[in-house]
């Protein structure tokens, strides 16, 4: 059978209307397209015909309806891209998102020493870490996590890459990872309210780990009071540390440094014009 790929995409459209929009159902035709098809971003853009097979359409038919109960891509695939690398992905950790890769770059920027020691604390798939290693070569990099799972799939995805890390698993309301002083904290807590729930999509409720996403409404600045205090007392004097944040709560965490212990604090958007991160520098 002969298709093309404006075929493919106008299925993938209009069978995911309601749960994704255009756009995204648009990039998420491209990914099939590339791993079920095998067909190039030219030929994509071209939209050159190209001759099908059962075998893919049934694969196809198979993601079609994975999708339409609100399973990510990324699970289907059992991949996530993330700074133009590919990283295997699981229920177990969050997927790589892009709002994530302006961290990693707000990072490389602000630190283009290669001689650092980075603690990246709850790493899930391990992107930030294994990122930041590929290209600060020289740097020490520690990643963390309360899950044995995600660090499982960390390690599967630094051995994918090539990168060698330190990793620790552990509860930093028990222990922080037996490290001498880092120049670099980084930290993507969970910090969505409990109570917040009712408006996350399904296709994040339902597949990805509550662990990595949802705090007590009650005290929902809890990861970013207890990484900060560690950060006083062991962060080197020069250092940085960077947050993730609910786009709501920037100035909430803002208040928690210590002035007279942190300065060049401040909150940054994402490309959604959403506050994201917040990075401080220890006096």
């Amino acid at each position: 059978m002969i298709l093309k790929p404006k075929i493919i995409e106008a299925r993938i459209i209009s069978e995911t209307e309601g749960i994704y929009d255009k756009a995204e159902s648009r990039s998420i035709a491209g990914l099939i397209l590339e791993e079920v098809f095998n067909l190039d971003q030219n030929s994509i853009f071209l939209n050159r015909a190209f001759d099908g097979d059962d075998y893919r359409e049934i694969r196809l038919n198979e993601i079609v309806e994975r999708l339409k109960r609100n399973e990510p891509i990324q699970h289907i695939l059992g991949f996530g891209w993330f700074m133009g690398r590919k990283f295997n992905v699981s229920r177990d950790a969050l997927i790589p998102r892009q709002e994530t890769e302006e961290l990693v770059d707000l990072i490389l920027s602000e630190n283009p020493e290669k001689r650092l020691r980075i603690l990246d604390i709850g790493t899930g798939s391990g992107c930030i870490a294994i990122c930041l290693a590929l290209v600060l070569t020289d740097a020490e990099v520690h990643a963390s996590d309360i899950s044995s799972s995600a660090l499982e799939i960390a390690k599967q995805n630094a051995k994918l890459n090539d990168i060698d890390l330190h990793f620790h698993q552990g509860d930093i309301f028990l222990s922080f990872p037996d490290i001498e002083a880092p120049d670099i904290i980084i930290c993507n807590p969970p910090y969505i309210g409990n109570s917040e729930k009712a408006d996350i999509h399904r296709n994040v409720l339902d597949y990805e780990p509550d662990l990595a996403l949802f705090v007590n409404d009650n005290d929902p600045l809890i990861f970013y009071r207890k990484v900060i205090g560690w950060a006083e007392v062991k962060l080197n004097k020069g250092g940085r540390i960077y947050f993730e944040i609910n786009e709501s709560k920037g100035e909430d965490v803002n208040k928690l440094f210590n002035r007279n212990l942190f300065n060049e604090i401040r909150v940054v958007k994402d490309i959604n014009n959403k506050d994201r991160v917040i990075r401080a520098t220890k006096v």
